[in-house]
């Protein structure tokens, strides 16, 4: 049965694999869920398809409503190829 309720731990990790745990509220800021679902930039991929977890990590005064992961070209090119050079608008689903 699904009673609705969650829990969210936030982990620093280091290249050796160690753990810092993340107070949320103190370094954790702007959580929420995105989908994106657009034509590829290119015809002969498929359709631009991403739905994913975010959260800014960092002073609170930095905060920023920037979708970062969607200019990672690097991250891009690895793991959504067919959302590669697009001006891509983020919808925060409900």
């Amino acid at each position: 049965m699904d009673t609705g309720w969650y829990c969210d731990k936030y982990y620093l990790v280091d290249e050796n694999n160690n753990r810092i745990a993340l107070q949320t509220d103190e370094r954790i800021f702007r959580r929420g869920s995105f989908k994106i679902n657009q034509p590829s930039s290119d015809a002969g991929m498929i359709v631009c398809k991403v739905t994913g977890e975010e959260f800014f990590y960092g002073p609170k005064e930095k905060l920023t409503s920037e979708n970062p992961i969607m200019q990672d070209e690097t991250f891009l090119t690895r793991y959504h190829p067919e959302c590669r050079h697009r001006d891509i608008t983020v919808k925060p689903s409900p």
